[in-house]
């Protein structure tokens, strides 16, 4: 027996046999589920049969998780990040991006074991509620491809299992949803693009026209099944595809057609010929490749089959500083929500502020505060902790802090009279070095500030 949503098409296919305007009536389909867990979600469950939740280490990593899918950055597409997880700690990064219509996305996770991502990736779509998922990583796999639906935001996680520790590399690239319709050829040979004026102005354009070689093959674009096979007054000798999203694909202008109504086909078999029947007599030999897609009607086609030329920017920040810590060195710098200088602004921060260098991407550094808001600054704004900025003696006993709030684990105490170097701040805080070199937070003096200069 036929695949149901096969079965679907090809009742569908049979009812659009007529004029090609029904295809505007065709539903959009329904998203499909998940069928099993996610490697997440295997592994969050074996911590809880463990007990392991209830451990530091294991609430930690859970709160990371859920962390993730309330406050992420923002990214371009493409992308590429270089990233560092540290073994005592507990992290997982979410990415928010958008593509436009006809795109699919390829996912690349990389460590530093071959074919495998280091981490669990898992990709969910907001769309105004709580995140829904809709794919993931399987285990042992270090690639990823989906469609992306337009207008449509997503987010990725990546969360490494707990003790994890070394780098990561995700990409996240645009692909076409479909094959080139002209074999051989590729988005150089279209010659006339979607909305261009026809018949005086009277209508325009719906699809792209790709020129080749009369009897050069032309191919299906996706997987589906043949609807129509017919002869019109503009298109010639056409053919209709339906595929499984219920998206309608168009060839027209067709030499030869070499397939039947209701015949299953795959993305690359051959539909029919490339030629000029219909209203294109007059000109040279070409395919009118069209798309239509739900109650929408025609959309531009040229996303769907058209490769992205232009590469994700090249990591040049110093890798060998992730996972540190470092301070701004600019009187104000900017967190910002994406690699961008034009994105918004996260956080405000001031010279000396200590951040932890958690990836790099191009030029920009992400980082994370110590009160956890993460994001994005230009790498020349940030210099590692590697020389004190100044000494203060300590007025009074106090606790030097493991993090910067008042009730953080106490790593030592400083008495009364204690020189210590400061080497930055955060909010009420400096971060100092105690004699014995251990490093920690204290309450910052009142009227104490750091510059720049310092």
């Amino acid at each position: 027996m036929l695949p149901y949503f096969l079965r679907r098409l090809l009742l569908v296919g049979l009812l659009l046999a007529g004029p090609c305007l029904s295809v505007r009536a065709i539903p959009v389909s329904d998203p499909v589920p998940l069928q099993k867990a996610s490697p997440y979600a295997q592994y969050s469950r074996q911590l809880r049969e463990k007990g392991l939740h209830e451990t530091p280490g294991g609430r930690a990593w859970l709160r990371a998780g859920a962390n993730a899918l309330l406050d992420s950055v923002t990214v371009p597409v493409p992308f590429k990040e270089t990233g560092h997880y540290a073994a005592k700690q507990a992290t997982a990064q979410s990415y928010r991006f958008r593509l436009p219509a006809g795109g699919r996305v390829l996912i690349s996770v990389l460590g530093k074991t071959k074919g495998a991502a280091p981490c669990f990736a898992d990709v969910f779509e907001l769309s105004g509620g709580d995140p829904g998922p809709v794919a993931y990583l399987g285990a042992g796999k270090s690639q990823l491809k989906l469609p992306a639906e337009a207008g449509k935001t997503y987010l990725l996680r990546l969360q490494p299992k707990l003790g994890y520790a070394g780098n990561y590399t995700v990409s996240i690239t645009q692909l076409p949803a479909f094959t080139f319709p002209v074999k051989g050829k590729d988005a150089r040979a279209i010659g006339s693009y979607w909305g261009v004026s026809r018949d005086g102005g009277k209508r325009k354009h719906e699809g792209i026209d790709i020129f080749a070689r009369r009897g050069t093959p032309v191919v299906s674009a996706t997987d589906g099944v043949v609807s129509n096979v017919g002869k019109t007054r503009l298109g010639g000798k056409v053919v209709w595809v339906i595929n499984k999203n219920l998206q309608a694909v168009y060839y027209a202008h067709l030499d030869k057609q070499l397939v039947k109504t209701g015949q299953l086909v795959k993305a690359g078999q051959v539909l029919g010929t490339v030629g000029n029947t219909g209203n294109a007599k007059t000109t040279p030999a070409h395919l009118h490749f069209g798309v239509y897609r739900g109650w929408g009607g025609a959309v531009n086609p040229l996303p769907y089959v058209k490769k992205a030329v232009k590469p994700a920017p090249a990591v040049v920040v110093a890798l060998q500083r992730l996972g540190t810590r470092g301070r701004i060195i600019a009187k104000k710098a900017v967190l910002r929500v994406s690699p961008s200088a034009k994105s918004p602004a996260r956080r405000e921060m001031p010279a000396a502020t200590v951040l932890t260098l958690t990836a790099g991407t191009g030029s920009w550094y992400r980082a994370q505060l110590p009160d956890g808001t993460a994001g994005y600054v230009q790498a020349p704004l940030i210099e590692p902790l590697t020389r004190s900025l100044r000494s203060t003696t300590v007025k009074s006993s106090q606790a030097l802090l493991a993090e910067p709030q008042p009730e953080a684990t106490a790593i030592a105490r400083l008495k009364a009279g204690t020189t210590v170097k400061v080497l930055g701040r955060f909010d009420a805080f400096l971060l100092v070095q105690n004699p014995a070199g251990q490093k920690g937070w204290m309450v910052r003096p009142e009227n104490q500030y750091l510059s720049a200069a310092e």
